[in-house]
């Protein structure tokens, strides 16, 4: 079985894979992780958790296994990524473009960073909301109770 972290990024992610490498031999975004060709998903072992990084999340729909998907809501996400201009700047001239290019919402008029940092969310939400055997976190309640959540996870 394998077992899977993906999020929306800035959530809390590598707490979380911290808190359960006690449980299972854990990865956090290695190396071949950060390829954007899916074959490189493959190389996820059996009995093994990988943290993905966040403009991974269309492996969620590839990969087999258990998946955990730790997000903040929109709202929250917005005020977060806009507090720091190089998390702007990322998710703009980075992330956007690819999800522009994967042409999901051809009619939304993204005219401004905060929608382009929507669309990205919305995006890495959808590739979740629309993948097999995963538990939705929402990182407010991960931060409320981490043992909760990580006893939830296990």
């Amino acid at each position: 079985m394998k077992y899977s972290i993906f999020h929306t990024s800035h959530c809390g992610s590598t707490l979380i894979a911290t808190l359960l490498k006690d449980s299972i031999e854990t990865f956090c975004e290695p190396s071949w992780t950060l390829f954007q060709d899916c074959r490189y998903l493959m190389s996820h072992e059996d009995n093994k958790l990988i943290k993905y990084p966040s403009f991974a999340s269309m492996a969620s729909r590839l990969l087999n296994g258990k998946k955990v998907f730790l997000y903040r809501k929109l709202k929250d996400h917005l005020e977060k990524i806009s507090s720091n201009k190089k998390y702007v700047d990322k998710n703009v001239n980075s992330y956007y473009p690819f999800c522009k290019k994967r042409n999901l919402f051809s009619n939304i008029n993204a005219d401004n960073d905060l929608k382009k940092i929507a669309v990205v969310w919305l995006h890495r939400y959808l590739d979740a909301y629309y993948s097999q055997d995963v538990l939705f976190i929402d990182a407010n309640n991960f931060f409320l109770d981490p043992k909760k959540t990580v006893k939830q996870i296990t």
